[in-house]
């Protein structure tokens, strides 16, 4: 049936079909945990999160990666969590942030429910930068600004803290415009690194000034937290 569709009537045909798998998400998924602080319940679910958790966030992860149920993700949040608690209400406030390959922004607005104020966020693919800025409307962090870029491409530095949740290759191959962008004395999270190519992307980040602090595996991928010298 299918081989009698036109090109233009396929094109509808995928995007009926996403739209119902989409709303199916929408209204079956109940949510889940990420973090000990973070649940995330997809848009428009009509569902309340448990009250022990203190940020919920609201997203429609259908459009792009990262509703923080993968690995990469929860790991990413899990130390953007630890380490913004860390610190006091002002220090997050002048922080300077920068997320690379935002997907749906659930790491931005993340940090922008622990106090960021100054929030950038770019991805190479305009559906996801549209996504993104659609779920940090949701979540009432439209300060956050929202660009289409590749890495190479984005101008910009001195960042206190750059989150870059990318595929291996992405790392390796955009190693030095990803380490310029860290201030003196900033932060890094990078993950997305698979176990088989993490000794390599790490020596590579190590070659561009930053250091190894955490380290954090799960199935099979790993997130690290490296800082440059002051």
């Amino acid at each position: 049936m299918g081989e009698r569709f036109f090109s233009g009537d396929q094109f509808i045909f995928d995007q009926l079909h996403e739209e119902i798998a989409r709303q199916r998400f929408q209204e079956e998924y109940a949510g889940y945990r990420v973090t000990d602080g973070f649940y995330v319940l997809p848009a428009l679910a009509g569902r309340l999160a448990p009250a022990e958790f203190r940020h919920v966030i609201h997203l429609d992860g259908y459009s792009a990666f990262g509703d923080g149920r993968h690995a990469t993700t929860r790991m990413c949040l899990y130390m953007l969590e630890s380490y913004l608690v860390s610190m006091g209400a002002a220090a997050r406030d002048g922080l300077r942030f920068l997320d690379a390959g935002t997907g749906t922004g659930i790491l931005s607005i993340g940090a922008a429910m622990l106090g960021v104020a100054d929030i950038e966020a770019f991805d190479i693919d305009e559906r996801s930068v549209e996504s993104a800025r659609y779920n940090a409307t949701l979540n009432g962090c439209g300060r956050i600004r929202f660009a289409q870029s590749d890495i190479a491409g984005y101008e910009g530095g001195g960042y206190d803290l750059v989150m870059a949740n990318l595929l291996s290759d992405v790392i390796e191959a955009n190693v030095g415009p990803l380490a310029g962008f860290v201030a003196p004395g900033g932060v890094m999270i990078a993950s997305g690194i698979s176990d088989m190519r993490r000794g390599g992307v790490v020596s590579l980040l190590e070659g561009h000034g930053l250091r190894r602090r955490h380290h954090m595996s799960e199935e099979g991928w790993n997130s690290y937290f490296l800082a440059r010298e002051g």
